[in-house]
């Protein structure tokens, strides 16, 4: 294979490009190719996941405010680590604020029951 940069004949199994440093990719079809693809591993934000599960299952359970506040939890973590993921990122932002709206919504709903007004829905 030829490196991409400089021109230069290289080995099929280089990662690098012994005459320039550059990063040498297998060639399209080659067996190495399908080797390294089949080898990669996507990294999913499991945190951000689990996040948006609780927020969407605290819409239907309040659970005095655990289910949220596990929402929001998990959601930031998963926030804070979303430059470590390939996938799912979006859903810890996502279950991030559906956690924080519902958790602000029950607090108050909480806050109004205890002060005697009634709200149904």
């Amino acid at each position: 294979m030829k490196c991409p940069k400089c021109g230069k004949e290289i080995s099929d199994e280089s990662e690098y490009c012994p005459y320039c440093g550059a990063r040498a990719e297998p060639a399209v079809g080659s067996e190495y190719h399908y080797h390294n693809r089949e080898e990669e591993e996507i990294r999913r934000n499991q945190f951000g996941m689990w996040g948006f599960v609780f927020s969407i299952v605290a819409l239907f359970i309040s659970m005095y405010l655990v289910v949220p506040a596990l929402g929001i939890v998990l959601s930031a973590i998963g926030v804070a680590k979303k430059n470590k993921y390939d996938q799912w990122n979006k859903l810890a932002t996502a279950g991030l604020i559906i956690s924080i709206i519902l958790f602000v919504f029950y607090l108050v709903y909480y806050i109004l029951e205890g002060f005697g007004f009634a709200i149904y829905f």
